[in-house]
């Protein structure tokens, strides 16, 4: 299961350096911990065989979270920062964060198949930095709608979101 983490995250750089609104930004703190725990689970444990149960779930877990960023279009930021409005149709209709979860699920699905501490560490790592990352973004889209309220623009409460 290492080369499908691996796979996916070289996809995943790949996609977001050649996204319209990528910003060439440093990684923030709570992406770099996720980051670190996907290299744990890109370089993890080879010497057990994973559950092919283990390995569908993963990648069902991963197509999951590309068409979760499909899904924004070009509210897609890369970062807390948030651009466009609320993303309320698709995946977004059932889950504030479903990139978050599917990859958080994705790692814990690893972790439980190979019992490998690097790979419970990588995916304790993974679900916190992802866990920070949605309260931060949070905090952002909340701040922003208050500045833009404050302006007399009509905004979306993050509240509002799956009204």
């Amino acid at each position: 299961m290492p080369s499908l983490w691996l796979a996916w995250a070289l996809m995943w750089a790949a996609l977001n350096l050649t996204h319209p609104n990528a910003r060439g930004d440093a990684p923030t703190l709570p992406q770099a911990l996720a980051i670190a725990g996907i290299g744990a689970l890109a370089t993890g444990a080879r010497e057990r065989t994973p559950a092919t149960l283990a390995v569908a779930f993963v990648t069902v877990a991963l197509l999951i979270a590309l068409a979760a960023r499909a899904s924004l279009g070009k509210s897609w930021a890369g970062g807390p920062a948030p651009i466009g409005p609320i993303v309320r149709t698709g995946l977004y209709a059932r889950a504030r964060h479903p990139i978050y979860i599917a990859i958080a699920t994705g790692a814990l699905a690893t972790a439980a198949a190979s019992r490998s501490p690097r790979d419970l560490i990588g995916a304790g790592m993974i679900a916190s930095g992802l866990a920070w990352a949605a309260h931060d973004e949070d905090r952002a889209i909340n701040l922003a709608t208050r500045r833009a309220s404050t302006r007399g623009e009509k905004v979306v409460q993050l509240d509002e979101w799956r009204e």
